[in-house]
């Protein structure tokens, strides 16, 4: 490797001790054998230039040392041929003829340099050999520079896009499974796992993702237990050749099965987040570039990791508090039990037709269970008497309060003008905006015949009939063009009349 660039006989490099003497006349082909073997190198020679170009295709030589003119091949055909399949090998050219001709022609061709047969000097042939020797050395090492940068190059794409996919991601298990990926993809470890920690005078193990993680999830460590919570107290991590054989080492959390060397671990921090990223196994094992990336890594997932955990609790506080509204509203108004949920569940089906991402389906769907919300401003007997003129007028106020409900809480900010417009009409009869055709959102489009279905087949309003469900469809199909949609009416008919078993009433 590049530390041992300057040695032509690396043992990281058996190529480098390796010469091929190749030369049709036997006296000199001994004594160019000998001369390199006593400088300690590994010498192999042919006197047939066929035989030595196999030989070299075989094996890779660092050097061949070859004569200019032989029968069959030439040398320099031979130089060509051998570098053709190792270009590193560095060609040394023994010549009889005196003119500069030749020696021209064979630099030309590549060749790093030329010894003249009859000034023939050990010595000079010793230091020619180990200089070309060194000149290979140089260009290894110079290519594997080359190699580690496009390498690196391409990790860091890997972590801007593997990075980019974990910012994005909405939900802690999602986010998990992104991180095991993207570092298994920058490391080329064979296993890789995400431990979230709870610190402490024992450290408990909250949450396992990745390999080998079974039974880890619970797991109370002792104090100056593990090479896991070591990493994650550190700034920079832990690298070792073998977990095995590091002290603080603990089966219980630290184990990972693999043949291959190399276990190295990075913290995961970030506001509540408290954990370690590992990779163990690799072919070669682990270079200090890896745990660059694997940091670079671990802090974008930490930033991630934190905001999704916000994220999911923020959610649940809205879905809990949804629930619960829909709970009060249930009491108040003892006729439209259950009405609120029903609403959501067919709005729920028409949805999946329309092409909506997750988030929209999400937001319809809670603006669908909260759309009537604003009717626990409503005095109960409004809601359960036989309506007047009055009380008509009353009830129609239950878009308007229920947006002013809702509004102050931020969460509930995408839900309002579902809510709102559920009783705009197509038409633009309806209220409260006296809204037409697309000016009503279309979530608001969706809940309005979600809801008059459900109205329709349910003893919802004070002294309704409730219609079946064949004779309500037909009603919403002859609102269509006027109260409704036409294409959400439309979506809406059939798709209950191909899952109205899976609703729960």
């Amino acid at each position: 490797m590049a530390e041992n660039a300057g040695d032509p006989l690396s043992a990281e490099d058996s190529a480098a001790r390796r010469v091929l003497v190749v030369d049709d006349e036997p006296d000199m082909l001994g004594v160019v054998a000998e001369v390199l073997t006593e400088a300690g190198l590994e010498v192999r020679t042919e006197t047939d230039p066929v035989a030595a170009v196999k030989a070299a295709t075989e094996t890779e030589y660092g050097a061949a040392v070859v004569d200019l003119v032989m029968p069959g091949l030439s040398g320099l055909d031979v130089a060509t041929r051998i570098q053709e399949v190792h270009p590193l090998t560095q060609v040394v050219v023994l010549t009889g003829h005196e003119g500069i001709e030749s020696a021209v022609q064979a630099l030309q061709r590549g060749v790093f340099d030329y010894i003249r047969k009859g000034e023939f000097d050990a010595h000079h042939l010793g230091k020619v050999v180990r200089g070309s020797l060194e000149r290979r050395a140089l260009l290894r090492s110079n290519q594997e520079l080359l190699d580690r940068v496009l390498e690196s190059n391409e990790l860091l794409r890997v972590l801007v896009e593997r990075g980019t996919g974990i910012a994005r991601a909405e939900h802690v298990d999602r986010l998990l499974e992104l991180l095991v990926d993207a570092a298994r993809r920058l490391t080329g470890a064979e296993l890789v796992r995400v431990l979230l920690l709870r610190p402490g005078r024992e450290v408990l193990i909250e949450e396992a993702a990745g390999d080998a993680i079974q039974g880890l999830a619970g797991v109370r460590l002792a104090p100056g237990e593990g090479l896991a919570p070591l990493a994650a107290e550190s700034d920079e991590g832990v690298s070792v050749e073998a977990a095995e054989a590091h002290p603080r080492y603990s089966r219980r959390c630290d184990a990972m099965p693999t043949a291959r060397p190399g276990w190295m671990a990075v913290p995961l921090h970030h506001g509540s987040v408290h954990g370690v990223l590992v990779v163990a196994g690799r072919k070669g094992g682990f270079h200090a570039q890896h745990q660059l990336l694997l940091r670079g890594l671990a802090r974008q997932a930490g930033v991630a990791l934190d905001r999704t955990r916000a994220l999911e609790q923020a959610d649940n506080f809205f879905t809990h508090v949804s629930q619960l509204l829909v709970a009060i509203l249930d009491r108040i108004d003892a006729g439209g039990r259950g009405h609120s949920r029903r609403v959501a569940a067919l709005s729920d089906m028409v949805s999946r037709r329309l092409g909506m991402s997750e988030d929209e389906r999400r937001d319809l769907h809670f603006g669908a269970l909260l759309h009537d919300i604003g009717k626990i401003q409503i005095a109960p007997e409004v809601l359960t008497a036989p309506p007047t003129e009055e009380q008509q007028r009353v009830m129609r106020e239950h878009p308007r309060l229920g947006l002013e409900l809702l509004r102050p809480i931020t969460r509930f900010e995408r839900l309002l003008s579902t809510v709102h417009a559920h009783h705009e009409r197509w038409d633009g009869g309806g209220y409260p905006l006296g809204l037409a055709g697309e000016e009503i959102p279309r979530s608001a489009r969706v809940v309005a015949v979600a809801n008059a279905f459900d109205v329709l087949t349910h003893e919802v309003a004070p002294g309704a009939m409730p219609l079946t469900e064949d004779q309500a469809l037909e009603q919403v199909q002859a609102g269509t063009g006027t109260a409704f949609d036409p294409l959400i009416v439309r979506l809406f008919v059939a798709e209950y009349r191909l899952h109205r078993h899976l609703l729960v009433d």
